[in-house]
């Protein structure tokens, strides 16, 4: 994903909050992306924001875990999560 502005403010931090099933299928992403001077939101604030984005866009979120990840996921690229570890792989 490209963020376009208006001026020169650079990016602070991109991390994604990932919603999956017991099995580690990944139902939700939701990326936020911090600019510099600007806060980053509280795990938990971003944790209910991502559920509650979800349940407005009619997924269900009954049973999910979230995980919270560092960058951004690559697009094209399969992911899993291995719920015995709570990370993040390919494939």
């Amino acid at each position: 994903m490209n963020i376009a502005t208006n001026s020169e403010i650079a990016v602070a931090s991109v991390r994604s909050c990932i919603m999956y099933d017991q099995q580690g299928v990944i139902r939700v992403v939701h990326e936020e992306v911090t600019l510099e001077g600007a806060q980053q939101r509280p795990d938990q604030e971003l944790e209910r924001m991502t559920s509650d984005l979800a349940q407005k866009h009619l997924v269900g979120v009954d049973g999910l875990e979230t995980l919270l990840h560092d960058g951004r996921l690559e697009a094209g690229v399969s992911y899993r999560v291995n719920v015995t570890e709570k990370s993040l792989i390919q494939g």
